[in-house]
């Protein structure tokens, strides 16, 4: 299984090969980890790595030196083509694994099979050539990577057993752009429910909305402005409603939040480790998913959202990828991005069931979306690739 992003690492892109790998002994297949070197990673969450049973081999690669690159995923690539053929030959694995971003090194997969003749599977948390197409950044380096792209993605795919999309919405694209050439299936993100065993919710005395992570990504910016002008209404009565961001604070979130006067019931506490996010999460009256515009968007959130059980608050268009997962889950209230009188009624609703909420022992929901079943699916796939490569 080769992840440059792996525990101690800390972020997102880390959960899903972790649980992963925590879980595929229950289906038959036991997994070597071949990811970068600890020095590689700007945020570390070590207790992630309990979710990885004694006795795991991994295999942690510094980055290859480049004088003229510091692109990471190109570094990461150069270090397993340098190393990769000694843990094969030591492993002799069956099939190959191989997750990203960064994509540049998943052409590793169509060497390895090229020269050792193993077979391959892609997982792509998120879209690959296909995030690009449409960006006009005409810098050098932006036009040389999408010329890359566009080489190297029809290889890499078209070479793979099967290639799993997080979303139903990005599979449809891939389709649409290969046409019948490759497999690809959706394996969505998830929840663990070992993850919830031992939370401590953070309370608060006010009523609490709840934000974790980015606002602004890579491709579109998740505006939170008209989930504060609701919130400014709504202050302007006896009620008191607090609203908590757990994740890197975000000048611009802030500055609009004290634009529109409500920085003092605003409170951005910062990162935190999953640990802590979860107990923030599980803590809070109402949960915020709020999308960025795109059909095929499918923020990770959602899922330990529904892990904690409380209301969530999807405020996003209708036909995408966050609406298909919220549609599917009770006490989670889709919302059109332009409906501030939704929004506010939405809130309302949950703040009047509040006591009531609260007196009741809340229960983990769909179960469709653990970790642990969504592991079964990427088994399954695993023995496609070996029986039709015996």
């Amino acid at each position: 299984m080769i992840a440059m992003y792996f525990p101690p690492a800390g972020g997102v892109g880390v959960f899903r090969v972790t649980k992963y790998v925590k879980y595929l002994s229950e289906y038959g297949w036991e997994p070597i980890v071949v990811t970068a070197s600890e020095d590689t990673y700007a945020r570390y969450d070590y207790r992630l790595l309990d979710n990885i049973k004694n006795g795991t081999k991994i295999y942690r690669l510094p980055l290859f030196k480049m004088k003229f690159i510091n692109d990471m995923g190109f570094r990461f690539l150069f270090s397993l083509i340098k190393n990769i053929g000694k843990i094969i030959s030591e492993e002799k694995p069956d099939v190959i694994y191989l997750t990203g971003g960064p994509f540049t090194y998943l052409i590793a997969g169509w060497i390895i099979k090229k020269i050792y003749k193993t077979p391959y599977v892609i997982d792509l948390r998120d879209p690959w050539k296909l995030e690009r197409r449409n960006l006009k950044d005409k810098r050098i380096k932006a036009i040389l990577m999408r010329s890359f792209e566009n080489i190297f993605e029809p290889i890499t795919l078209k070479n793979a057993e099967c290639v799993m999309c997080a979303t139903s919405y990005m599979t449809e694209e891939y389709k649409a752009e290969y046409k019948d050439r490759i497999r690809f299936i959706t394996i969505t993100n998830g929840y663990d429910e070992d993850d919830f065993k031992d939370i401590q919710p953070y309370t608060n005395d006010r009523f609490t909305i709840l934000y974790t992570g980015k606002f602004k990504t890579y491709a579109n910016f998740r505006n939170p402005y008209i989930l504060f002008r609701a919130i400014k209404e709504i202050n302007k009565n006896e009620i008191k409603v607090n609203f908590v961001h757990v994740g890197e604070p975000e000048k611009v979130v802030i500055d609009m939040a004290s634009d529109l006067g409500i920085l003092d019931v605003c409170e951005f506490v910062g990162e935190k480790s999953y640990h802590e996010t979860l107990e923030y999460s599980k803590g809070a009256d109402l949960l915020v998913v709020i999308g960025g515009g795109q059909k095929n968007e499918q923020t990770g959130k959602i899922f330990d959202y529904l892990g904690c059980g409380n209301d969530i608050l999807v405020i996003a268009r209708e036909d995408g990828g966050i609406a298909e997962i919220s549609k599917e889950t009770d006490k989670c209230y889709l919302v059109s991005p332009e409906d501030q009188g939704d929004i506010m009624k939405t809130i309302m609703d949950v703040y009047k069931n509040n006591i009531e909420e609260k007196e009741q022992v809340s229960t983990l929901r769909n179960n469709k979306y653990t970790r642990k079943n969504l592991t079964r699916s990427l088994a399954i796939e695993l023995d496609y690739a070996l029986l039709t490569n015996k």
